[in-house]
């Protein structure tokens, strides 16, 4: 009887099976890498938004606004607004002794900048010109019944926010 020896070859890869496996990889690492790379995009941009002066600005005039329209009389006549929206002012008491409203409070808009002017209703004095926020690119106020609205938007060149917003005037 004779014996068959089989020969076989070294044992591994070839190398087109190498080459397959390494482009199989090179397009998974690359599909995760620009996964990553937008994601972390995704972040920088909304990290950015959030803590820009826009952003800063714009929770700085709700809270202004906020407060300052809920010190104010809500009786017909204490409130007005300009036709085109452009300001609004509201009437307060300086001391709960007061029978009538005697200061105001105004919202306007000056060279991109929102301002509050505080001052005394006989005289028309001013007592304070304060810069709520910066760069304002468009301002709009408006009353419904004992509230008033404020719809702004303000833009930093690098992000842009829009506050709308609206405070309850209190009872007399």
């Amino acid at each position: 009887m004779t014996s068959m020896r089989f020969h076989r070859g070294p044992s591994g890869f070839t190398l087109a099976d190498t080459v397959v496996s390494l482009g199989i990889t090179s397009v998974l690492i690359l599909a995760i890498a620009m996964f990553l790379a937008d994601n972390q995009r995704a972040f920088n941009k909304t990290y950015a938004g959030t803590f820009s002066s826009a952003c800063e600005d714009a929770q700085t005039a709700r809270a202004v606004f906020h407060k300052t329209i809920r010190q104010a009389c809500s009786t017909a006549g204490t409130a007005s607004v300009a036709s085109d929206g452009s300001w609004i002012e509201v009437q307060h008491y300086s001391s709960p002794a007061l029978l009538s409203p005697d200061r105001y409070a105004r919202f306007e808009v000056s060279e991109q900048n929102l301002l509050l002017r505080k001052g005394v209703l006989g005289t028309g004095q001013t007592l304070l010109l304060e810069t709520v926020c910066r760069n304002v690119e468009s301002a709009r106020f408006s009353l419904v019944g004992g509230s008033a609205q404020m719809f702004l938007t303000l833009d930093d060149g690098d992000s842009s926010q829009t506050v709308n917003t609206c405070a309850t005037m209190r009872n007399p």
